[in-house]
Order: structure tokens, then C-alpha cells, then sequence
């Protein structure tokens, strides 16, 4: 399994004859690179793969591009908030979807849309939109958090029937989110909240400041 970064919580993921997209938003290439090498999925890498999806959490414009929305997947998946002018497989909290090379079963957020569970022949990955436990260390009042921790363990606890059978987990880093000692503890918390309840082979964080040398990635 072959995982390319995207920017921001995108990435591609090629697995045997498949490829899966999750919430490419920027269409620009890296500087002197094309398609996949690029960090930008093109036609050529759709075409290439027998199966192909696109998986788009919710219609945040830092989530997905027009662009992307162009290219000739067999699949494409989008949450209840985008345009209905959009064609798609659209799957609410709770809902399932059999297509061709896969399955998608979409679970609830602390934002906006919906998270992902695909499961692929040999491979289970969830991709968590902006699925996460939302809080700013400096600003919130205790309030907040006791119910910002309770939306996201609620939806957490839907995913407990899966822990253990999850290949690979992709979810939100946000560096705007408190000091870096808070923020540190933070996701370190976090963290363990999704690996004790997912219990994830492999867990990549989505955020802005992955380098360019981290962008491709192997899961055996």
C-alpha cells in the first residue's frame, strides 16, 4: 500500500489495483514535479488504476478543489453538505455504500460532514475529515472541553466495533490549536483516545506542514 500526501488532509492511497483520494483541495503541483510525485492526483494516475475513488469529507474549500471534482474516478463520495448539483454517492452518518473495488461506511464529525471507513481487498483505512476533539487550549473554558471531549468520544465509541481491524488512520493535526506544550499534550492525548479505540496499524496526522520529503509513504 502506497500512501501519498496531498497538502493539508489529502492523500492518495494505491492498493493493489485501486486508488483512493480523500479531500485533495489544492491543485497545484510541487515546484518541477507532475501528478502523484507532485502531490496532486491527474488524470493519468486515475486512469492508471483498474478501481478509483474519491472520498471528500465535507465541502470546506480547504477539503476539496473543482479541480479534482473533473477527473474520471469510477467512485466519488461526498457528505450530505455539498451542492446537489454535484453528482456522487452521498453517505450521511451511519450510511454504507458498496462500489466497485470497495466499501464506504461514513461516521459522524466534530465539524462539518462526515469521517471514512473504506475497506479495500486486504485493507482497512479511515480517514477522519476534521473528526477530532476541537478544543483551543488558551481560549476554552472548561465547559467547552467536558463537551467537546463528549461529542467526540460519542462518536468515538461507533468506531469501537472495528478497533483492531483498521490497516490505516489519517487524522487532523492543527497547529493553530494552544501553545506548543499544551498542544503537544494535547495530541498526545489524542492520540491515544483514537489508538486505544481504533487500534490502527499505522496512524498519519493531516496537516499543512508535512515536507515534501515526507510525501510518499509504504504500509506493508
Amino acid at each position: 500500500m502506497k500512501i501519498t500526501y496531498l497538502d493539508h488532509s489529502g492523500f492518495a492511497v494505491e492498493c493493489g489495483d485501486t486508488l483512493l483520494v480523500f479531500d485533495e483541495y489544492n491543485p497545484k503541483p510541487a515546484q518541477g514535479k507532475s501528478g502523484l510525485a507532485g502531490g496532486v492526483v491527474t488524470e493519468a494516475d486515475v486512469r492508471a488504476h483498474a478501481h478509483s475513488a474519491l472520498l471528500l469529507s465535507h465541502s470546506h474549500s480547504d477539503h476539496y478543489c473543482k479541480e479534482v471534482l473533473t477527473l474520471p474516478f469510477e467512485s466519488t463520495v461526498l457528505s450530505p453538505d455539498f451542492p446537489k448539483r454535484l453528482s456522487g454517492t452521498r453517505l450521511a452518518e451511519g450510511e454504507s455504500a458498496s462500489l466497485p473495488g470497495l466499501a464506504v461506511r461514513a461516521f459522524g464529525s466534530t465539524d462539518m460532514g462526515v469521517s471514512y471507513l473504506a475497506d479495500l481487498p486486504g485493507a482497512r483505512i479511515f480517514h477522519a475529515g476534521d473528526y477530532n476533539l476541537w478544543h483551543w487550549e488558551d481560549e476554552s473554558t472548561e465547559e467547552e472541553i467536558r463537551e467537546a471531549t463528549e461529542w467526540f468520544e460519542k462518536i468515538l465509541a461507533t468506531l469501537a466495533p472495528f478497533a483492531g481491524t483498521i490497516d490505516l488512520a489519517f487524522f487532523p493535526l492543527d497547529p493553530r490549536m494552544g501553545k506548543p506544550a499544551a498542544r503537544n499534550a494535547f495530541w498526545k492525548s489524542c492520540a491515544r483516545k483514537y489508538s486505544s479505540r481504533c487500534t490502527a496499524r499505522a496512524m498519519l496526522p493531516c496537516l499543512k506542514t508535512l515536507s515534501e520529503s515526507t510525501r510518499t509513504a509504504s504500509v506493508r
